[in-house]
């Protein structure tokens, strides 16, 4: 279930003006513009809801941006306004209930003068 939730937040990263979104690790430190989507591990918890089980998971995207600073905010804003208090998806194996984001936060400036940012999602998920 995880995996499909990975696949379908990068699905949506990808929707946006990021140009690529990755599973895990950006394996390329050329690349600019690029996100990766991870679970992070211990995060969950499960509660059981009108008979059903919900799993709730942290979710960590990673991005790299350009050198401009203005461009790389407005691009992972982007992302967060597409996520954010998404409800109801319905994939092949899995239902989600609802995506909470919290803003991006400025990682950190790379030896390239990269600009890297940092959004955690909380994704409420049940298997159908």
């Amino acid at each position: 279930m995880i995996t499909e939730v990975i696949t379908y937040i990068r699905t949506q990263i990808e929707t946006t003006a990021i140009d690529t979104a990755y599973q895990d690790l950006i394996p390329s430190v050329e690349e600019t513009n690029v996100a990766a989507v991870r679970s992070l591990p211990g995060a969950g918890t499960t509660n059981v809801i009108a008979g059903d089980n919900y799993s709730t998971q942290l979710f960590s995207v990673l991005y790299r941006g350009n050198t401009d600073r203005l461009t790389s905010l407005n691009n992972i804003d982007s992302v967060f306004d597409t996520l954010n208090n998404v409800a109801e998806i319905e994939l092949t194996n899995t239902r989600i209930s609802i995506i909470e984001g919290q803003r991006p936060a400025y990682a950190f400036e790379d030896e390239n003068g990269n600009i890297h940012y940092n959004m955690n999602l909380t994704v409420t998920y049940n298997k159908k």
